[in-house]
């Protein structure tokens, strides 16, 4: 739902969508239209070109984390998980750095 709508507009999405939740024959539909394969493969490329195009992009998502960000933001909210996501980004970027530099990973003698 989109932030900036009114409380009205709020109250009346709100009630369309228990109506909607309310009805037998929409709840079966729904219910059949995340069941099948072919649903869930259309929903995952759908979700992919999303992400391609940049529908769902942000550009302050560290590269190769969109999917990490996509989940921790379903579970925690999208600042926290920006943050989480650049804060494992910036550990996994200081430990390849670490294990890259020969005089550290033969030791010191």
């Amino acid at each position: 739902m989109a932030r900036n709508w009114s409380p009205e507009a709020r109250a009346a999405h709100a009630a369309r969508m228990r109506a909607l939740n309310a009805d037998p024959a929409f709840a079966a539909a729904r219910a059949e239209a995340t069941r099948t394969p072919e649903a869930r493969a259309r929903r995952a490329a759908c979700m992919r070109q999303s992400w391609e195009t940049g529908a769902l992009a942000r550009p302050d998502v560290p590269a190769g984390y969109e999917d990490a960000y996509a989940t921790a933001r379903r579970k925690l909210g999208a600042a926290e998980a920006l943050d989480l996501v650049r804060e494992v980004a910036r550990r996994r970027d200081a430990v390849c750095t670490a294990a890259h530099q020969p005089e550290r990973s033969r030791g010191k003698r």
